[in-house]
């Protein structure tokens, strides 16, 4: 998978880093016009691609978009936080409903979504909502089944396989992983929600309490993805063979 970095381009780097970049563009031996020459020289090359955006701008332009980048991260929080609710009746102020703050972080997706403690027959609603998603913007998908089931691949099949591409799916080891896995949407490597209680229902049960906490935050949205990349890394989650439309 792609890094956060690359994916969210100059507004994914630490404030540390953009502060060194704008000293270095702002230091008389820097050349008159961003080049990747002069990033390079400035020991930026490893963040080439991240910076592409400058590349072409005269000096006073690239340091007017990275201050601009600057000040607003003064005024914006470093993250923000909400809680997700639902339970039985009536709920609190201030508080999202858990199903349908799923669905709109599927419907704002831009490149990625990772989804796991997923049951296929549970989540069906969710996960046509995802696929169509999915197809219409090309988006990276990747499920973490919630546990192992040995109709798993003819449940994907029913799902996604008449429309491609279908997400890339993955089981716990039994004997590596035991359940219950959390319940966890992320998407873009940059926005997550993690569920407690009950898993999200279109129409849950008032008798069911869910709760959870949606957290916008690249840093800690980055921290979290590469723990799920780490199981499938090591062979603690299994890829799951990508569902394919029965032949005739």
């Amino acid at each position: 998978m792609q890094s956060n970095h690359g994916n969210q381009g100059i507004h994914a780097l630490p404030t540390a880093e953009l502060v060194r970049l704008a000293r270095a563009i702002a230091r008389a031996d820097f050349a008159e016009k961003v080049s990747r020459a002069a990033l390079v020289l400035a020991k930026f090359g490893h963040l080439e691609s991240e910076l592409d955006v400058l590349v072409g701008h005269e000096k006073r332009a690239a340091l007017a978009i990275v201050s601009a980048i600057l000040r607003e991260r003064e005024r914006t929080p470093a993250f923000r936080a909400n809680v997700t609710w639902s339970g039985p009746h009536p709920t609190g102020q201030g508080t999202r409903e858990p199903y349908e703050l799923f669905l709109e972080l599927i419907a704002t997706a831009e490149r990625s979504v990772l989804f796991a403690g997923v049951d296929l027959e549970r989540d069906h609603r969710l996960l046509r909502s995802l696929h169509a998603a999915q197809r219409g913007r090309g988006l990276e998908v990747s499920l973490i089944l919630a546990e192992t089931h040995a109709d798993h691949a003819a449940r994907a099949r029913d799902l996604f396989a008449s429309f491609q591409p279908s997400p890339l799916l993955y089981v716990p080891d039994p004997s590596r992983l035991h359940r219950p896995l959390p319940v966890c949407l992320m998407t873009d490597e940059a926005r997550f929600v993690v569920i407690a209680g009950a898993a999200p229902e279109v129409e849950a049960p008032d008798t069911c309490v869910t709760t959870g906490v949606l957290v916008e935050d690249p840093h800690a949205a980055t921290a979290l993805h590469s723990q799920w990349r780490t199981l499938i890394d090591t062979g603690v989650l299994l890829p799951l063979p990508a569902a394919e439309a029965p032949t005739a």
